[in-house]
């Protein structure tokens, strides 16, 4: 979940128009934001690879296994991941004496 979380935060990052694909244009701009410098005919290229459907844009799902596939954003998910929060345990007394009866006071 951690990994998808952040690169929907990419993808709105590159989706400068905010209609939730990705033309051509705002690829080549954006492609730093996931860390690649290309140039327009490598991020061209790219961009073909990532518009699975050829539809001219790329949707969240293309970008989702575009990324995958090239490990994008994988050291990312650890950075970014808020800590586990430790979760508090009762601790256990020893009670002296031995076996579950030792606490119970004996009848004299």
């Amino acid at each position: 979940m951690v990994y998808f979380n952040n690169l929907w935060h990419k993808f709105e990052e590159i989706d400068s128009d905010h209609d939730h694909r990705i033309d051509a244009e705002e690829f080549a701009a954006g492609c730093e934001v996931v860390g690649l410098r290309l140039s327009p005919e490598e991020a061209a290229a790219e961009f073909a690879k990532c518009d699975a459907d050829g539809g001219g844009q790329i949707l969240f799902s293309e970008f989702c296994k575009w990324c995958a596939e090239r490990h994008i954003g994988d050291n990312d998910s650890a950075e970014e991941a808020e800590p586990p929060v430790p979760v508090k345990t009762k601790k256990k007394q020893k009670r002296k004496g031995g076996g579950c009866c030792a606490s119970r006071p004996t009848a004299q």
